[in-house]
């Protein structure tokens, strides 16, 4: 018996929908064409084999990398190259990204600051400002919040 943990039924994570997805018989049909319940569990376990969740992880993430190094700007006031701007910007803030996503899903920081509708209510929209998210969220996590000892953090009133 394989057994799946940690889904959360009424908010699931992008991840877990995608290995959902990725046991679903049509895809495993798809890909492996299995004809016994040996083959269909042999199948199963390959989908929720540690290397091959990490595999997918890093492919995509490698994706993620490559297009956005060539459709992201970055202000040119420390480095005037645009690709070794982008690249080093971009391998910054996924690191930072992930170090963040981990400490929310340890419920480290509030969800809402991941959640689009709660996002709306805290923040104001302004065309303007395309990064508004990072600016207002993402910064005060990766500097403000963390760079401040556990005891003296606090997250800004709404007033």
């Amino acid at each position: 018996m394989t057994l799946i943990k940690d889904i959360r039924i009424a908010q699931p994570h992008h991840a877990h929908l995608l290995v959902l997805r990725d046991l679903s018989i049509e895809q495993l049909r798809a890909k492996s064409g299995f004809k016994t319940f040996p083959d269909l569990h042999a199948a199963w376990k390959k989908v929720l084999d540690t290397k091959e969740l990490n595999k997918n992880f890093f492919k995509d993430l490698s994706h993620w990398y490559f297009h956005a190094v060539e459709v992201a700007e970055f202000p040119d006031d420390v480095e005037a190259d645009r690709d070794k701007r982008n690249a080093t910007s971009i391998i910054r803030l996924i690191t930072r990204l992930m170090f963040v996503w981990f400490l929310k899903e340890k419920d480290l920081v509030p969800d809402e600051l991941f959640d689009p509708k709660a996002l709306k209510k805290i923040l104001r929209s302004d065309a303007k400002e395309p990064s508004l998210y990072y600016k207002a969220i993402l910064q005060n996590l990766f500097f403000a919040t963390l760079n401040t000892e556990m005891g003296k953090r606090r997250f800004r009133s709404k007033a």
